[in-house]
């Protein structure tokens, strides 16, 4: 989530979505840290499409994660909750296979034409 978000919404979808998962066994890894304070929604396509590859970084603890759980996976699943351009999911998997992952999917709960 965008930083601050939770604190002042009072909640995360994504995080939900990810607890949901946990609970189902599924191990859910906190790779990717968004480093933009801008909402996507509030920017425009062309906007969105020119802000590739800003928006999000590895995360500073991603390395002590991927050795926690056994090194780099060979897929993994990228869950968001709204695909509008596809930038986010774009520029996500472009940075998680830069970790070496061969694999990127995408979840997400809507998509908007």
């Amino acid at each position: 989530p965008r930083p601050n978000k939770i604190r002042v919404h009072g909640w995360d979808q994504i995080n939900d979505l990810c607890n949901s998962l946990r609970a189902f066994g599924y191990t859910v890894l906190p790779l990717l840290k968004r480093i933009s304070l801008s909402q996507q929604k509030n920017k425009t396509r062309e906007e969105r499409l020119s802000s590739w590859g800003k928006d999000f970084c590895i995360s500073d603890r991603a390395w002590r994660i991927l050795k926690k759980y056994g090194g780099i996976p060979k897929e993994v699943i990228l869950i968001d909750d709204v695909i509008t351009t596809g930038t986010t999911v774009d520029s996500c998997s472009y940075l998680l296979k830069s970790l070496k992952i061969r694999k990127v999917q995408v979840i997400s709960l809507f998509r908007v034409d």
